[in-house]
C-alpha cells in the first residue's frame, strides 16, 4: 500500500484521463497527455522539483509505465530513489511518510463513512478496496476492474458510493465527484 503523493498524482492524472476517454468509448492510452511542464512541476512534490532533469525523467517513466503492477512501481521507485543524493532520499521519504499517514487517515474515514451504506454498497466499496489493496496489478487493471464494478451494481448504490466522496472532498479531490 506504498503510494507516494506523486506516483499517486501521477497515476491519478493518467487514470482520469483514461477513464475518460475509456468512458467516450476510446482505448486506454499508453502514456498520460503531456500538459503545460511548468503546470506539472508545480504539481510536483519537493523531492522531484529538486531532482535533476534526467532524474525527474526516469521516475516519470517509471510511473507511466503502463506494464508495470502496482508493487514494481513501489519497489522501482524506492530503488530509484535510493540512488538520488542524499538531500532527495530525505524529502523523498518525508513524502512518503505524509502521503502514507493521509493514506490511512482517508482510509480509516472512508471505512467508517462505508458503515453507514447499504449492505450491497458497503459489499461494493469492500471489492473496490479490495482491488486498492492488490499490489499485483497494474494501475491501468485497477481502473479498468472499477469500472467495471460500477458498470454492475445499481444507479442507487454508485450515487451511496459518491455520497461518501463527497463528504471526503475536504480530504482530497473528491469534490471533483458529483453526486448527480
Amino acid at each position: 500500500m506504498l503510494h507516494y503523493c506523486a506516483v499517486i498524482a501521477v497515476v491519478v492524472l493518467a487514470n482520469f484521463a483514461a477513464d475518460a476517454q475509456y468512458i467516450q468509448g476510446q482505448p486506454y492510452p499508453q502514456q498520460p497527455p503531456t500538459t503545460d511542464p511548468g503546470f506539472m512541476e508545480m504539481m510536483m512534490p519537493p523531492f522531484l522539483r529538486a531532482s535533476s532533469l534526467s532524474a525527474r525523467q526516469e521516475f516519470e517513466a517509471i510511473v507511466t509505465n503502463g506494464n508495470l503492477k502496482k508493487a514494481e512501481i513501489t519497489a522501482k521507485v524506492d530503488e530509484w530513489a535510493k540512488r538520488q543524493p542524499q538531500q532527495i532520499q530525505d524529502a523523498f521519504e518525508r513524502e512518503k511518510k505524509m502521503q502514507l499517514d493521509m493514506m490511512n487517515l482517508m482510509n480509516s474515514q472512508r471505512k467508517r463513512l462505508v458503515q453507514g451504506l447499504s449492505k450491497e454498497a458497503q459489499a461494493v466499496a469492500a471489492s473496490i478496496d479490495a482491488l486498492r489493496d492488490n499490489q499485483n496489478i497494474t494501475p491501468a487493471e485497477e481502473v479498468e476492474k472499477v469500472l467495471e464494478i460500477f458498470r454492475n451494481t445499481t444507479e442507487s448504490v454508485v450515487y451511496e458510493l459518491r455520497s461518501v466522496d463527497a463528504q471526503m472532498a475536504p480530504m482530497g479531490d473528491a469534490a471533483q465527484m458529483p453526486i448527480n
